[in-house]
């Protein structure tokens, strides 16, 4: 199920989408969007997953070295 969001952004932000859309890369402002922010999502959650793996393996670097 999907749900509608308004927001507001900067002319030059949506000159920019609007580009894109022109190029043909996006059938549509919401579609680029909605790429942008699956970028965002992915990336952070990349990132939540590293510093989880690098914690877990200093830890066991610190066992090891006992």
């Amino acid at each position: 199920m999907s749900q509608q969001v308004s927001l507001q952004v900067d002319k030059e932000l949506i000159d920019a989408i609007d580009a894109l859309v022109s190029e043909g890369m996006f059938r549509s402002r919401s579609e680029a969007i909605k790429a942008a922010l699956m970028g965002f999502i992915r990336t952070k959650n990349a990132e939540r997953v590293r510093a989880v793996y690098e914690e877990f393996i200093s830890e066991a670097i610190s066992h090891f070295r006992r």
